[in-house]
Protein backbone atom coordinates (compact mmCIF):
# COMPACT_ATOMS: atom_id res chain seq x y z
CA UNK A 1 0.00 0.00 0.00
CA UNK A 2 1.64 3.60 -0.93
CA UNK A 3 2.20 5.71 1.75
CA UNK A 4 0.09 8.59 1.93
CA UNK A 5 3.01 11.76 2.29
CA UNK A 6 0.60 14.89 1.19
CA UNK A 7 -0.41 16.90 3.71
CA UNK A 8 -3.65 15.69 5.34
CA UNK A 9 -5.28 18.67 5.78
CA UNK A 10 -4.18 19.91 2.29
CA UNK A 11 -7.67 19.59 0.28
CA UNK A 12 -6.95 16.32 -1.99
CA UNK A 13 -8.64 14.57 -5.32
CA UNK A 14 -10.79 11.11 -4.32
CA UNK A 15 -12.44 9.46 -6.54
CA UNK A 16 -15.19 6.70 -5.23
CA UNK A 17 -16.78 4.00 -7.58
CA UNK A 18 -18.08 0.53 -7.64
CA UNK A 19 -16.82 -2.24 -8.83
CA UNK A 20 -17.67 -6.33 -8.40
CA UNK A 21 -20.03 -8.57 -10.11
CA UNK A 22 -23.64 -8.27 -10.26
CA UNK A 23 -24.92 -8.90 -6.46
CA UNK A 24 -21.76 -8.41 -5.03
CA UNK A 25 -20.69 -4.96 -5.40
CA UNK A 26 -18.46 -2.79 -3.26
CA UNK A 27 -17.55 0.96 -3.72
CA UNK A 28 -14.26 2.09 -3.14
CA UNK A 29 -12.00 5.16 -2.31
CA UNK A 30 -8.80 6.20 -4.83
CA UNK A 31 -6.36 8.46 -3.69
CA UNK A 32 -5.06 10.02 -7.11
CA UNK A 33 -2.45 11.63 -5.83
CA UNK A 34 -1.10 8.21 -4.25
CA UNK A 35 -2.68 5.78 -5.98
CA UNK A 36 -3.95 4.78 -3.50
CA UNK A 37 -7.36 2.61 -2.89
CA UNK A 38 -9.06 1.34 -0.21
CA UNK A 39 -13.05 0.16 0.47
CA UNK A 40 -15.58 2.94 1.75
CA UNK A 41 -15.54 2.00 5.15
CA UNK A 42 -19.26 0.36 6.83
CA UNK A 43 -20.44 0.21 3.25
CA UNK A 44 -23.89 -2.57 3.24
CA UNK A 45 -23.36 -4.99 1.01
CA UNK A 46 -24.09 -4.73 -2.81
CA UNK A 47 -23.62 -1.06 -2.86
CA UNK A 48 -23.49 0.89 -5.67
CA UNK A 49 -23.12 4.31 -7.75
CA UNK A 50 -21.61 6.90 -5.08
CA UNK A 51 -21.99 10.69 -5.16
CA UNK A 52 -20.05 12.90 -3.23
CA UNK A 53 -21.63 16.19 -1.18
CA UNK A 54 -20.48 19.55 -2.83
CA UNK A 55 -18.12 20.03 0.76
CA UNK A 56 -16.51 16.27 -0.25
CA UNK A 57 -17.99 15.46 3.74
CA UNK A 58 -20.20 12.91 2.97
CA UNK A 59 -20.66 10.35 0.38
CA UNK A 60 -24.79 8.78 -0.61
CA UNK A 61 -25.42 5.49 -2.58
CA UNK A 62 -27.56 2.93 -3.39
CA UNK A 63 -27.75 -0.40 -1.63
CA UNK A 64 -29.50 -3.43 -2.20
CA UNK A 65 -28.74 -5.08 1.35
CA UNK A 66 -32.40 -5.06 2.44
CA UNK A 67 -33.88 -6.63 -0.89
CA UNK A 68 -34.62 -3.34 -2.90
CA UNK A 69 -32.44 -0.55 -3.73
CA UNK A 70 -32.40 2.49 -1.21
CA UNK A 71 -30.19 5.34 -0.12
CA UNK A 72 -27.43 5.39 2.52
CA UNK A 73 -25.46 8.59 3.40
CA UNK A 74 -22.14 8.52 5.37
CA UNK A 75 -18.71 10.02 5.79
CA UNK A 76 -16.13 8.87 3.78
CA UNK A 77 -14.75 7.18 6.94
CA UNK A 78 -17.88 5.30 7.16
CA UNK A 79 -18.64 7.30 10.12
CA UNK A 80 -22.81 8.77 10.69
CA UNK A 81 -23.95 5.36 8.32
CA UNK A 82 -28.07 6.49 7.15
CA UNK A 83 -30.91 4.90 5.37
CA UNK A 84 -32.45 7.62 4.19
CA UNK A 85 -35.31 5.41 1.79
CA UNK A 86 -37.08 2.68 3.24
CA UNK A 87 -39.85 0.22 1.91
CA UNK A 88 -40.65 -2.31 -1.04
CA UNK A 89 -39.63 0.51 -4.22
CA UNK A 90 -36.54 1.10 -5.66
CA UNK A 91 -34.61 4.16 -4.92
CA UNK A 92 -31.45 4.78 -6.77
CA UNK A 93 -29.12 7.57 -8.30
CA UNK A 94 -29.05 10.16 -5.81
CA UNK A 95 -27.23 13.63 -6.05
CA UNK A 96 -27.02 16.14 -3.63
CA UNK A 97 -28.39 19.46 -2.90
CA UNK A 98 -25.94 22.69 -3.17
CA UNK A 99 -25.85 23.25 0.73
CA UNK A 100 -26.53 19.38 1.25
CA UNK A 101 -29.70 19.53 2.66
CA UNK A 102 -31.61 17.61 0.33
CA UNK A 103 -31.38 15.24 -2.49
CA UNK A 104 -32.49 14.41 -6.12
CA UNK A 105 -33.17 10.58 -7.17
CA UNK A 106 -35.00 7.86 -8.98
CA UNK A 107 -37.45 5.88 -7.72
CA UNK A 108 -39.71 3.51 -9.40
CA UNK A 109 -43.09 3.96 -6.92
CA UNK A 110 -45.54 5.60 -8.83
CA UNK A 111 -44.38 2.65 -11.90
CA UNK A 112 -42.53 4.73 -14.11
CA UNK A 113 -38.78 5.97 -13.27
CA UNK A 114 -39.57 9.60 -11.85
CA UNK A 115 -37.16 12.34 -10.31
CA UNK A 116 -37.95 12.93 -6.26
CA UNK A 117 -36.70 15.46 -3.87
CA UNK A 118 -35.99 14.42 -0.48
CA UNK A 119 -34.48 15.91 2.96
CA UNK A 120 -31.79 14.53 4.02
CA UNK A 121 -32.84 12.59 7.17
CA UNK A 122 -35.57 10.91 4.58
CA UNK A 123 -38.33 13.61 5.15
CA UNK A 124 -39.93 16.05 2.84
CA UNK A 125 -40.40 14.07 0.03
CA UNK A 126 -41.92 15.28 -3.37
CA UNK A 127 -41.99 13.98 -7.31
CA UNK A 128 -39.96 16.75 -9.37
CA UNK A 129 -41.18 15.04 -13.04
CA UNK A 130 -44.69 13.49 -13.83
CA UNK A 131 -43.79 12.74 -17.67
CA UNK A 132 -42.14 10.49 -19.89
CA UNK A 133 -41.44 6.30 -19.17
CA UNK A 134 -38.01 6.81 -17.90
CA UNK A 135 -36.41 9.88 -15.77
CA UNK A 136 -33.05 8.60 -14.83
CA UNK A 137 -29.59 10.04 -13.55
CA UNK A 138 -29.98 13.93 -12.07
CA UNK A 139 -27.39 16.33 -11.39
CA UNK A 140 -27.75 19.21 -9.60
CA UNK A 141 -26.53 22.24 -10.27
CA UNK A 142 -25.50 25.45 -7.97
CA UNK A 143 -28.19 27.38 -9.54
CA UNK A 144 -30.91 24.98 -8.22
CA UNK A 145 -31.29 23.48 -11.46
CA UNK A 146 -31.74 19.45 -12.34
CA UNK A 147 -30.42 18.31 -15.42
CA UNK A 148 -31.51 14.11 -16.27
CA UNK A 149 -32.15 11.87 -19.10
CA UNK A 150 -35.77 11.38 -20.48
CA UNK A 151 -37.51 9.63 -23.08
CA UNK A 152 -40.38 11.67 -23.43
CA UNK A 153 -39.81 12.69 -26.52
CA UNK A 154 -39.56 8.67 -27.99
CA UNK A 155 -35.81 9.51 -27.79
CA UNK A 156 -33.77 9.47 -25.07
CA UNK A 157 -32.10 13.25 -24.42
CA UNK A 158 -31.41 15.90 -21.47
CA UNK A 159 -34.05 17.65 -19.79
CA UNK A 160 -33.60 20.50 -17.34
CA UNK A 161 -36.08 21.59 -14.04
CA UNK A 162 -36.17 24.06 -11.89
CA UNK A 163 -35.72 22.40 -8.46
CA UNK A 164 -39.21 24.27 -8.01
CA UNK A 165 -40.83 22.25 -10.40
CA UNK A 166 -43.10 24.75 -11.41
CA UNK A 167 -42.50 24.89 -15.28
CA UNK A 168 -42.71 22.25 -18.20
CA UNK A 169 -38.83 20.51 -18.77
CA UNK A 170 -36.53 21.83 -21.02
CA UNK A 171 -34.65 20.06 -23.71
CA UNK A 172 -31.29 20.92 -23.23
CA UNK A 173 -29.12 18.82 -25.14
CA UNK A 174 -30.86 17.97 -28.76
CA UNK A 175 -28.12 16.46 -31.50
CA UNK A 176 -30.48 14.06 -33.25
CA UNK A 177 -29.45 11.16 -31.61
CA UNK A 178 -29.32 9.85 -27.64
CA UNK A 179 -27.98 11.76 -25.11
CA UNK A 180 -27.82 10.22 -21.12
CA UNK A 181 -25.91 10.51 -18.04
CA UNK A 182 -25.87 14.27 -17.50
CA UNK A 183 -23.56 15.93 -15.20
CA UNK A 184 -23.04 19.99 -14.29
CA UNK A 185 -19.45 20.96 -13.77
CA UNK A 186 -19.02 22.29 -9.75
CA UNK A 187 -19.52 26.05 -11.28
CA UNK A 188 -22.54 24.94 -13.13
CA UNK A 189 -21.45 26.98 -16.23
CA UNK A 190 -21.12 23.53 -18.21
CA UNK A 191 -22.75 19.96 -18.88
CA UNK A 192 -21.13 16.84 -19.24
CA UNK A 193 -23.00 14.15 -21.31
CA UNK A 194 -23.09 10.82 -23.03
CA UNK A 195 -24.26 10.99 -27.08
CA UNK A 196 -25.00 7.62 -28.34
CA UNK A 197 -24.80 6.51 -32.28
CA UNK A 198 -26.06 2.62 -32.41
CA UNK A 199 -23.69 1.16 -29.97
CA UNK A 200 -21.36 3.39 -29.82
CA UNK A 201 -21.16 5.97 -26.98
CA UNK A 202 -18.58 8.57 -26.51
CA UNK A 203 -18.41 11.44 -23.87
CA UNK A 204 -19.20 15.42 -24.52
CA UNK A 205 -19.21 18.63 -22.91
CA UNK A 206 -21.66 21.74 -23.50
CA UNK A 207 -22.31 24.96 -22.09
CA UNK A 208 -24.76 25.20 -19.53
CA UNK A 209 -27.73 26.16 -22.52
CA UNK A 210 -26.53 23.13 -24.49
CA UNK A 211 -24.31 25.07 -26.88
CA UNK A 212 -21.32 25.10 -28.23
CA UNK A 213 -20.96 21.05 -27.86
CA UNK A 214 -17.60 19.34 -28.04
CA UNK A 215 -16.58 15.50 -28.37
CA UNK A 216 -13.80 14.44 -25.78
CA UNK A 217 -13.67 10.70 -26.48
CA UNK A 218 -12.84 9.47 -29.72
CA UNK A 219 -11.08 5.55 -28.57
CA UNK A 220 -13.44 2.83 -27.76
CA UNK A 221 -17.07 2.11 -27.84
CA UNK A 222 -17.94 2.70 -24.77
CA UNK A 223 -17.40 5.90 -22.75
CA UNK A 224 -19.65 6.29 -20.10
CA UNK A 225 -20.95 8.37 -17.32
CA UNK A 226 -18.85 11.10 -16.86
CA UNK A 227 -18.39 12.79 -13.36
CA UNK A 228 -16.40 16.74 -13.26
CA UNK A 229 -13.04 16.75 -12.06
CA UNK A 230 -13.31 19.52 -8.98
CA UNK A 231 -11.58 22.20 -11.11
CA UNK A 232 -12.83 21.72 -14.33
CA UNK A 233 -10.47 19.99 -16.80
CA UNK A 234 -10.63 16.57 -16.58
CA UNK A 235 -13.62 14.04 -16.65
CA UNK A 236 -13.75 10.37 -15.20
CA UNK A 237 -15.90 8.15 -16.43
CA UNK A 238 -15.85 3.63 -17.43
CA UNK A 239 -15.18 2.52 -20.25
CA UNK A 240 -14.20 -0.82 -22.05
CA UNK A 241 -11.28 0.75 -23.40
CA UNK A 242 -8.36 -1.85 -24.45
CA UNK A 243 -10.60 -4.45 -22.37
CA UNK A 244 -10.56 -8.15 -23.68
CA UNK A 245 -14.24 -8.25 -23.76
CA UNK A 246 -16.99 -5.65 -24.17
CA UNK A 247 -18.22 -6.25 -20.39
CA UNK A 248 -14.49 -5.22 -18.62
CA UNK A 249 -15.22 -1.80 -17.65
CA UNK A 250 -12.52 0.40 -15.77
CA UNK A 251 -12.43 3.77 -14.50
CA UNK A 252 -10.41 6.16 -16.60
CA UNK A 253 -9.55 10.22 -16.87
CA UNK A 254 -9.44 11.92 -19.64
CA UNK A 255 -8.27 15.96 -19.95
CA UNK A 256 -11.28 18.08 -22.08
CA UNK A 257 -8.42 20.27 -23.57
CA UNK A 258 -6.33 17.64 -24.90
CA UNK A 259 -8.21 14.02 -25.18
CA UNK A 260 -5.78 12.28 -22.96
CA UNK A 261 -7.02 9.54 -21.16
CA UNK A 262 -5.30 7.82 -18.27
CA UNK A 263 -6.71 4.36 -17.07
CA UNK A 264 -7.06 4.41 -13.43
CA UNK A 265 -8.12 0.59 -12.50
CA UNK A 266 -6.94 -2.37 -13.77
CA UNK A 267 -9.54 -5.31 -12.04
CA UNK A 268 -12.14 -4.52 -14.62
CA UNK A 269 -15.99 -4.89 -13.48
CA UNK A 270 -15.75 -0.90 -12.22
CA UNK A 271 -18.54 1.23 -13.18
CA UNK A 272 -19.86 5.10 -11.69
CA UNK A 273 -17.09 7.17 -10.81
CA UNK A 274 -17.79 10.58 -8.20
CA UNK A 275 -15.20 12.93 -8.05
CA UNK A 276 -14.30 15.47 -5.00
CA UNK A 277 -11.84 17.31 -3.08
CA UNK A 278 -11.36 16.88 0.77
CA UNK A 279 -8.90 16.53 3.50
CA UNK A 280 -8.11 13.36 4.28
CA UNK A 281 -8.51 13.30 7.93
CA UNK A 282 -12.17 13.55 6.13
CA UNK A 283 -11.63 9.97 5.31
CA UNK A 284 -10.46 6.61 6.34
CA UNK A 285 -7.21 7.07 4.49
CA UNK A 286 -5.78 8.88 7.34
CA UNK A 287 -5.56 5.47 9.50
CA UNK A 288 -3.53 3.94 6.77
CA UNK A 289 0.23 3.21 7.71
Amino acid sequence: VPVVTTPMTASQNILAYECGTQGSKVIYLHHLESGQEIMLPNQPANSIVPAFAPDGSTIVYNSKASGFWHLYSSRLDGSNLVQITAGEESNYEAVWSPDTSQLAFVSNRSGNDHIYIINRDGSGLRQLTSTGEFNNDPSWSVNDEIIYESNQTGRYNIQLLPVSGNTAPLSLIQQGRSSTTPAWSADGRMVAYESRVGDVRHLWVAAADGSNPLQVTFEGLLNERPAWAPNGRFLAFHSNYQQPNDNAYDIWTVEIATGTRQRLTQRGNCFNPAWTETRLENTAFAAEP
